[in-house]
């Protein structure tokens, strides 16, 4: 296991392959950490999605809302209509449905 951003994003992919859900949303969690510490936060904020993805493929949808809450704020910040702001509400959107949350999705 690498130790740097570009390192820990592609275990989180090769776990996210494997299904190893929770897995890869904790090795894209430690990138968005050691991005945020190197103070690039649109990079940790698509690691933040990463890890959010993983966990809603886990069916762990209100923890993925939480991070992609944060990750949502800091694309919008960047660019308010960018690609990343869009597909954080497309992630979120999917949780909100699989909780039920239809009229919010």
């Amino acid at each position: 296991m690498g130790g740097s951003a570009p390192d820990l994003i592609a275990e989180a992919h090769a776990a996210r392959a494997e299904r190893r859900h929770v897995v890869a949303a904790g090795f894209a969690g430690r990138a968005a950490a050691a991005l945020h510490e190197a103070g690039e936060p649109v990079a940790a904020a698509r690691a933040q999605r990463l890890a959010a993805d993983c966990l809603a493929d886990g069916d762990r949808h209100g923890d993925a809302l939480s991070l992609l809450k944060r990750a949502r704020r800091a694309f919008v910040a960047d660019d308010p209509h960018g690609p990343d702001v869009a597909g954080a509400e497309a992630a979120a959107a999917r949780s909100l449905r699989a909780l039920g949350r239809v009229d919010e999705a």
